[in-house]
């Protein structure tokens, strides 16, 4: 559940909106004016963390957000201005996604039970299944205890 997310984040130019919309370009429209190159690519080892973070996450006490009217999920973002090493000129700011501290302790403790009821129902119902063979073997007969002596 210890995910980290890259990005990185460039000043956007006109030009940069007509290469990308090509002939859907507006002029007359606003455009963002940062953002990344292209589309941000999360590695399979981390977005299969941020998922169980997320799904986990939801089962813990989380805070209610009075901007978003709802309870959130936090994640802690930091960051660091950088240059390309192959164009100086061309800044980025360059970010990254991860769980946040407190968020991810309880989340942890909430897969900690999750999977200690599905060992716990695992247990349960191999003895069942023990239980209901006996029985099939034994054509439901009880064995009774008897003094041999």
């Amino acid at each position: 559940m210890d995910f980290k997310i890259r990005a990185n984040v460039y000043k956007k130019t006109a030009e940069d909106h007509k290469r990308r919309y090509k002939d859907g370009y507006d002029p007359s429209k606003k455009y963002p004016t940062h953002g990344p190159k292209g589309p941000i690519d999360i590695p399979l080892d981390q977005a299969q963390m941020l998922a169980e973070y997320l799904i986990y996450a939801q089962q813990t006490e989380l805070e209610y957000s009075e901007y978003h009217g709802q309870k959130v999920i936090r994640l802690d973002l930091s960051g660091y201005a950088s240059a390309e090493k192959s164009n100086p000129d061309n800044k980025y700011l360059g970010l990254t996604f991860s769980p946040h501290y407190q968020t991810l302790q309880a989340a942890q403790e909430a897969k900690e039970r999750h999977q200690a009821n599905v060992n716990k129902s695992a247990q349960a119902q191999t003895i069942d299944a023990a239980a209901s063979s006996l029985a099939k073997a034994t054509d439901g007969e009880v064995a009774t205890t008897f003094d041999i002596f």
